[in-house]
């Protein structure tokens, strides 16, 4: 009898130890197969950034590669960063100031334009991008996942053009929520809520996660793409 209960021990703890082996092989090649996948993104973004040109908008569909500047941000949850290319003063406000890569596929793949202002949440997969205009500024919030975005949330803050832009007799921020997300994003349905609520919106996508802004882009050169990408 006694046996039987140190045999039954025995095995019991040989499967849990099998189990336990088995887990850290399986999670070994996860992370094996993560390090390749960032190897090959970070080689790619290499690459793209040594091209000549790259297409900025219709205005400037070739702009010279060598006047840009980048950097990587780590946005949506993979471990893999996004690359953010800054036109310098190459460009205008309506054309935007950065454009927003991810790899994806295999390759390097083209995500947004971004506005005068950005700033991401990290692995949170939510940016929002912003602009200073007639009405105020302007801030859009976007989810991004799976190399696809999401218009979902807007504010303007008046306070800056001193104009009632929702006219509720308040010189102040006003907050929108995309109900009908379009593109282009203008398109798209909104209607107007309190900060609370857009707070309590905003919390769900990000978490606790505080945001970040990008404080510094580099020069697009050979040795800053070499110490930088990495």
């Amino acid at each position: 009898m006694y046996t039987n209960k140190k045999n039954g021990k025995i095995k019991v703890l040989f499967t849990l130890m099998c189990l336990f082996c088995l887990s850290v092989l399986l999670f070994s090649e996860k992370d094996v197969q993560a390090a390749s996948m960032k190897k090959a993104a970070l080689k790619a973004y290499k690459v793209f950034l040594s091209q000549k040109t790259i297409k900025w908008s219709d205005t400037t569909p070739n702009l010279p590669l060598s006047k840009c500047t980048f950097t990587l941000a780590y946005i949506d949850g993979d471990s893999i960063p996004e690359l953010i290319i800054g036109s310098g003063s190459s460009t205008s406000h309506a054309e935007g100031y950065y454009q927003l890569y991810t790899y994806k596929n295999g390759k390097v793949t083209y995500v947004d334009n971004l506005m005068d202002g950005f700033a991401y949440y990290k692995k949170k997969g939510v940016y929002c991008s912003s602009h200073s205009g007639t009405g105020g500024v302007e801030t859009y919030y976007y989810k991004f996942s799976k190399g696809k975005i999401e218009y979902k949330l807007h504010s303007i803050d008046e306070r800056q053009s001193g104009f009632d832009l929702n006219n509720d007799g308040k010189i102040t921020i006003y907050y929108e929520q995309v109900i009908k997300a379009q593109n282009p994003f203008y398109q798209s349905v909104t209607k107007g809520i309190g900060k609370k609520l857009f707070n309590g919106e905003l919390q769900k996508l990000t978490g606790k996660t505080k945001k970040k802004t990008v404080k510094k882009l580099y020069d697009n050169t050979a040795a800053n793409r070499k110490k930088r990408i990495k």
